[in-house]
């Protein structure tokens, strides 16, 4: 049976247990909301880990310190750097990714979707603060492949030539937001497109549908 989607305390901790981890921040746990300290407790007792409790929550407990120093860039993670840390984690622990089943410390692809698809505003949401260059661009180039980034212009220059609209970078993102909204999560960002081939034109044009 699949377990239920984590909740956004769940996915707030996650990102600060990463932060912490990165700079080596640690804090009081009694310093933690009770709310957040018991559901990161119960994920990790129902994960088979509950002896990492008072070590993960103090992580979480400096991931919270930093949240509350003010929109710093310095204490923030990168998309990459977060699912390096997380994968550590579980290695550790022994633990896995299954099909249908949610593992905390929750997977970027989770900590996106309920961001709309930005890391920048995930770390927002967390309450961290954002670097000046977004992070959103070099993520969206490390998550897929070269064949994914080139597939979905193809489908996107179809869409665009079925429904008679251009295939502009603006009806991309509307697009692309319509196909995650129906539940696709495998199409890269417009920005993720345009650092791949270069430019939107360079993208449009190295993919442009061959003449029979």
């Amino acid at each position: 049976m699949p377990s239920a989607p984590m909740t956004d305390i769940a996915l707030r901790a996650s990102l600060l247990f990463a932060v912490a981890r990165k700079h080596r921040l640690t804090g009081p746990v009694s310093a933690l909301e009770d709310e957040m300290a018991s559901e990161v407790s119960d994920q990790l007792r129902r994960q088979g880990c509950a002896e990492t409790t008072d070590e993960v929550l103090a992580s979480v407990s400096g991931g919270v310190h930093a949240a509350d120093t003010g929109d710093d860039p310095a204490l923030s993670i990168s998309a990459q750097h977060y699912d390096r840390i997380r994968r550590e984690f579980l290695s550790e622990h022994g633990l896995a990714q299954a099909k249908g089943r949610a593992v905390w410390p929750a997977g970027s692809t989770t900590l996106l979707r309920r961001a709309g698809g930005s890391w920048s505003q995930a770390l927002r949401d967390a309450g961290l603060g954002v670097a000046e260059r977004s992070t959103d661009e070099a993520f969206g180039a490390a998550k897929f492949a070269p064949d994914q980034f080139r597939s979905a212009m193809r489908t996107f220059q179809q869409h665009a030539a079925s429904e008679g609209i251009s295939s502009s970078y603006q009806n991309y993102l509307q697009w692309r937001k319509d196909r995650m909204a129906a539940g696709q999560d495998d199409l890269p960002s417009g920005a993720a497109l345009r650092s791949f081939f270069g430019s939107w034109k360079a993208a449009l044009m190295e993919t442009a549908p061959k003449d029979a």
